[in-house]
């Protein structure tokens, strides 16, 4: 899986979707390595609240917003600025335009704003997302996303999501765990964002010279604190999205099993259960091992 991840991350960094060209076709290249590598079981936990119950029992798996992430600096983008001012100060200087000290005043007080308005930016776009782990024996997961214990996890298995999947603009890849942010500054025209921004003085539109880079900027996390977390995230592409709504995306069969954290109440584990028979998966108890010294997780089949 180590070397799995590590050429996804060099196929990823080197595929480039011009403006205009095709999206499908970098993603039919992704889906077909990243296919052949896929866990035949990916886990997301959840809190007992009426969006998960609910999509629990729809088959649906509830899709949000990067606006409405919890970790407020996932996936959060780098702006080199002192390259995007020397980029911006060169192509005047190629065009023989003369730098005045409006124009020169104009250009730091636009890279002083730019980080701020590109990580709304990135934030504001038609991409939704749901997450999923490769441990279903993770303390950390469980406390950190079942509510202390008290939710459950679902387990699925998306080795066929794209043969039963017809939308083309819904893929699973894995997350990239870095040391650094993902680099934006090559891939966004600065002359023509600060020749708009330089002309209004007000909001501009934010474009991607790669239409693939809004993938990669959110499949990039900080190592040293969320590596723990072995994640894969579903991407969904819908331009009709409400922003202010979670979205549904049918589970398309891939549910497979559901496991409930040793303190779920027990009206909510009586409601869940009833609907895993009648969707005929299987059913697990998750408890520490006390029979272990250690912190291990127990996991029990329901028979």
């Amino acid at each position: 899986m180590k070397q799995f991840k590590e050429e996804f991350k060099h196929l990823l960094e080197n595929t480039f979707c011009s403006r205009g060209m095709p999206i499908d076709i970098p993603f039919n290249n992704m889906i077909k390595f990243v296919n052949e590598h896929i866990p035949t079981k990916l886990y997301r936990f959840r809190a007992c609240n009426s969006y998960s119950l609910q999509s629990f029992e729809e088959n649906t798996i509830v899709m949000c917003n990067p606006m409405k992430f919890v970790d407020k600096f996932d996936s959060w983008i780098f702006v080199d600025n002192s390259k995007v001012q020397d980029m911006i100060r060169n192509f005047y200087k190629q065009k023989g335009i003369i730098i005045t000290d409006e124009l020169s005043n104009a250009i730091d007080l636009y890279t002083k704003k730019n980080s701020k308005f590109c990580q709304n930016a990135m934030k504001n776009t038609h991409i939704q997302f749901a997450c999923f782990t490769e441990r279903i024996d993770s303390l950390y997961m469980w406390d950190h996303y079942t509510d202390g214990y008290r939710g459950f996890a679902l387990e699925y298995d998306f080795k066929n999501f794209d043969k039963n999947n017809t939308d083309t603009l819904n893929i699973i890849l894995p997350v990239i765990y870095s040391d650094y942010r993902y680099d934006i500054t090559p891939l966004v025209n600065w002359v023509k964002m600060f020749e708009s921004w330089f002309d209004k003085h007000s909001s501009y539109k934010f474009e991607f010279l790669d239409d693939f880079a809004y993938i990669k900027t959110y499949l990039y996390k900080d190592a040293e604190y969320y590596s723990i977390e072995r994640e894969w995230r579903l991407f969904s592409m819908n331009k009709d999205y409400r922003k202010d709504h979670y979205e549904k995306l049918s589970d398309f069969g891939t549910l497979k099993a559901i496991y409930y954290g040793q303190d779920i109440q027990p009206w909510y584990k009586t409601y869940l259960s009833k609907i895993a028979k009648q969707k005929g998966i299987k059913e697990y108890d998750v408890m520490l091992d006390e029979n272990s010294p250690g912190y291990s997780l127990k996991i029990k089949e329901i028979k």
